[in-house]
Parts: structure tokens; C-alpha cells; sequence
């Protein structure tokens, strides 16, 4: 384990190396690409989800109530989980991330998940909202909503199949047990949501200026746009969305590739998780595993439906 852990952090430092150096040589395009990340950001993704993360912090004082419904319980037994996962998956499908992550950190802080399974239902919960899928997508980059809602379906259920796969049946015996006052509604504060959703926020645009800048540095050094569009969708999941829909495929290629992505989210959604997961660090090995069987199983339905329906 010493010898792994040593070549794990030479390549982690080697890594840095070169992006240094692709820093230091290619300061310009990294400048430019950081600057569209900031756009990107602050005039697109943070005011679509800001107001949802003040919502999903108004929702912590009831959300304990849903979790003990009969489909919470069937939900977890399905996917080997505390039934407080279910409230925490709603909360990702429906406001889209890091709302989702939010929750189950929350549910962290009070025992209800261990760390492997808090990261499992990070990777199940994780998703852009619906109106990303209809709009962004479907009518923004593809002409047509009904794009948008063929791919949030394959997205939504390539996830379930991806979880009921991957799921693990013994839990790491590392819960906590709930007390009493953990049990308790948490009360709902106006300025204490807008402050946590705002530092939330803060930490998105880091990411999205860091995963920006690294990007226009992809697109300058990779002249072949295919290459460049697949790395750029692997480290970005806006961008990657944007240069794949810009690709001179026919349409069920381009809805599979979209379908892809859409499903493994990418590296910088992979960080904005992070990011609110204040309590534990997310596994990247869980939640990774889970994502790239979701991004497959995403394609594979896009391509099938799309030709039962001949969209």
C-alpha cells in the first residue's frame, strides 16, 4: 500500500508539472477559457441553481417526514440505503446539483449515512436540473425540447440501472447513531440559507474558472475537434454539452454523445460536489464507478429509444 500511495502521489505531482507548465506557456488561452468559465458560472449556472439551494435548505426541517414514507423505504431497500436517501435523490433530479449532495451531507453531519454510502447517493442523486435538460440542452443547443426530454429520461434511468449494480449490500458498519435531537426538524433561517447557499456558489465559480481555464488550453493545444470536444466534455459538463451539439455528426450520434456526458457529468461537477461535502470526502472510486455505468447505460437507451421513436 506504501508503494501505490508513493506512485499515486508522484503522478499527482507530475500532473501539476505539466499544468504548470501549460500555465506558464499558454497563459493567454488558459485566461480566456477562465474568463468564459466565470460567464458561464455567474450569467448561467449559478442563478439557475441559487434560488434551488435556498429551497433546498428551506426544505431540511420537513425533509425527514418525506424519508418516512413507503416509497423512502422501498427506495432504500432497492439501493441497499437509509430510506433518508430518497428525499436526497428528489432533491438532485428535481433542483439539479449540488442540491442533491447538499442533502446527504446534511444527513451526514446527523449519522444517517456512512461515507460510502453518503457517496453512493451523491452519484445517484447527481443531475442537472430538468430545465437544463429541456432548455439548455434540448431547445438552447439541439432546436427542440423533445431532445431535452429524451435525454433527461435516458439520464434519469440509465442512473437508476447504473445504482441497482453498483449498489452495495453491507455497509462499512461506520454509521453513527442518531440522537434524539438529530431526529428533530431543523429550523429554517432566511439569512442562513442565502449564507450557505452563497458560499456554496463561491466555491462553484472557482470550479468553473479552474475547469475553464484548463479547457482553453485543451482547445488550443488539440486541433482535431472531436478529440478536443470529448476531453473538454470529461473535464466540463456545460461546455462539453456546447462543443459536442457543434460536432458534424447525424443527430442519434450527437444524442448518444450528449447522453454520455450528460451521464458521467464530468470532472467539474465531480469538484462542485465536493465542494458542499464539508464532513466527509467524497469516494471518488464509488462515485465514479456509478457515473460511468450511468453515461453508458445513458447512450445505449438514447440509441434505443431514439430509434423506436425515430427521433
Amino acid at each position: 500500500m506504501t508503494d501505490i500511495k508513493r506512485k499515486t502521489e508522484s503522478f499527482r505531482l507530475f500532473l501539476l508539472l505539466i499544468l504548470w507548465g501549460s500555465l506558464l506557456f499558454f497563459g493567454k488561452y488558459a485566461a480566456a477559457g477562465l474568463l468564459s468559465g466565470l460567464k458561464q458560472a455567474l450569467l448561467s449556472v449559478i442563478p439557475a441553481v441559487f434560488p434551488f439551494m435556498i429551497l433546498a435548505e428551506a426544505a431540511k426541517g420537513s425533509i425527514r417526514t418525506l424519508s418516512k414514507t413507503k416509497i423512502a423505504s422501498l427506495f432504500g431497500r432497492l439501493f441497499s440505503l437509509p430510506p433518508e436517501s430518497f428525499p436526497c435523490f428528489l432533491c438532485g433530479i428535481l433542483c439539479g446539483f449540488p442540491t442533491g449532495a447538499k442533502a446527504v451531507s446534511d444527513f451526514y453531519e446527523k449519522g444517517v449515512f456512512t461515507e460510502n454510502e453518503a457517496s453512493f447517493c451523491i452519484a445517484l442523486s447527481a443531475s442537472a436540473s430538468p430545465g437544463f435538460f429541456l432548455f439548455a440542452v434540448g431547445l438552447g443547443l439541439l432546436g427542440s425540447v423533445k431532445y431535452g426530454v429524451l435525454l433527461l429520461f435516458c439520464s434519469l434511468f440509465g442512473g437508476l440501472l447504473a445504482g441497482l449494480l453498483t449498489h452495495q449490500r453491507k455497509t462499512d458498519g461506520s454509521r453513527r447513531n442518531l440522537s434524539v435531537a438529530d431526529e428533530s426538524p431543523v429550523g429554517f433561517s432566511v439569512i442562513g440559507a442565502i449564507r450557505n447557499a452563497s458560499v456554496s456558489c463561491l466555491y462553484l465559480a472557482g470550479t468553473f474558472a479552474f475547469f475553464g481555464a484548463v479547457g482553453g488550453i485543451v482547445s488550443h493545444v488539440i486541433a482535431d475537434a472531436f478529440i478536443s470536444s470529448l476531453i473538454r466534455s470529461v473535464l466540463d459538463l456545460g461546455t462539453g454539452c456546447t462543443v459536442i451539439s457543434e460536432l458534424s455528426f447525424p443527430r442519434p450520434i450527437l444524442l448518444a454523445l450528449l447522453a454520455f456526458t450528460l451521464g458521467h457529468s464530468g470532472l467539474c461537477v465531480f469538484f462542485q460536489l465536493s465542494s458542499v461535502c464539508e464532513d466527509f470526502p467524497l469516494n471518488a472510486k464509488v462515485y465514479f464507478n456509478t457515473k460511468l455505468l450511468q453515461a453508458l447505460f445513458s447512450a445505449l437507451l438514447c440509441i434505443a429509444v431514439g430509434f423506436l421513436l425515430k427521433i
